[in-house]
């Protein structure tokens, strides 16, 4: 029997309502996450084909399409309203941004690893690491992780 943290339970929705993706001339894609079917008190499910309920969410990467694994390295994620995504294997991205540390904005990473260079919270730049959600539960829901690496680089001398 499948459980609800198996990726292949997730191809029933590839992006929640409020999810839109903004190609700059030149730039990087922007993905924007917000809302997620989440109307007034308590939170909403979606029923997987196992008949097990998951909190909606953007899947990153979206399973349906096609999306190129390489291509996504590129995009920048941010999360607002009670945006949220959820990881159906480990990822890369550009950047990931969360409007606030209060718990609204959510990272599902139901056993994966999501990589990013810049990671910011409310404002604040996250440093470089490796953050789960027994580090950081106001954000990050499930057993996966979300690794913060540097941008720059190292020089060593002898």
């Amino acid at each position: 029997m499948q459980n609800a943290t198996d990726a292949a339970a997730y191809d029933i929705s590839p992006a929640a309502a409020g999810t839109v993706c903004l190609a700059i001339a030149g730039g990087s894609p922007v993905v924007k996450v917000d809302n997620v079917f989440r109307y007034g008190g308590g939170e909403p499910t979606w029923r997987v084909p196992t008949g097990e309920s998951i909190a909606p969410a953007t899947h990153l990467p979206a399973m349906q399409n096609g999306d190129s694994m390489p291509e996504l390295k590129h995009t920048k994620w941010e999360l607002s309203g009670h945006g949220a995504i959820r990881l159906t294997r480990d990822v890369q991205i550009a950047s990931l941004s969360l409007a606030a540390a209060d718990g609204t904005q959510k990272v599902y990473t139901d056993g994966f690893k999501l990589t990013t260079p810049a990671l910011v919270v409310n404002g604040s730049r996250f440093r470089s690491g490796t953050y789960t959600a027994a580090t950081n539960p106001e954000f990050i829901v499930g057993g996966g992780s979300v690794t913060v690496g540097g941008s720059g680089f190292a020089v060593f001398v002898r």
